[in-house]
């Protein structure tokens, strides 16, 4: 199991007792995806998924946020990519990482805000709740992400 990396995943016990302490710890990096059609229905799908997940890793501090930049991810790439996608989120130290990866290659522009034009205000919105986002290629389409820094627990709240 060494040789192909799986205890970096899934941690190893030498006995019970010591796998049942495991199961009481969350592993360093957890993730989860979804794979979605091209339809108006998947943004919908993409909030109740995205919001499970925020709920099962106990990030309530960040699940309004990650809903939002979940359903404008999903519904750009079925709005202007019109492929299916997969919704992928994962949470490690650095925060938590949605992405979505669809089936058309091309560039996605950093937004602006135009006074005159309303349209294009979801990723401008993605802009001011994440940390950083962008975009990546891959050899039959993209992924666009976007990072959404973890608030600190309160056991590492700095003490007054």
């Amino acid at each position: 199991m060494s040789e192909l990396g799986v205890i970096s995943a899934v941690p190893l016990a030498a006995d019970e007792p010591e796998a049942r302490q495991l199961l009481e710890q969350r592993p360093p990096t957890v993730f989860r995806y979804l794979d979605l059609e091209e339809a108006a229905s998947s943004a919908i799908r993409a909030r109740l998924f995205v919001g499970a997940a925020c709920t099962d890793w106990h990030l309530d501090a960040l699940r309004d946020d990650a809903v939002i930049v979940s359903s404008e991810l999903v519904a750009n790439a079925v709005r202007h990519a019109r492929t299916q996608c997969r919704l992928t989120v994962q949470c490690d130290e650095g925060g938590l990482t949605i992405t979505v990866q669809d089936h058309r290659s091309g560039r996605i522009r950093r937004p602006s805000l135009d006074a005159t034009n309303l349209r294009g205000l979801g990723l401008f919105v993605v802009d001011r709740l994440s940390r950083s986002w962008g975009t990546s290629p891959t050899a039959d389409g993209k992924k666009v992400w976007a990072l959404l820094p973890t608030p600190p627990s309160p056991t590492e709240q700095p003490s007054e």
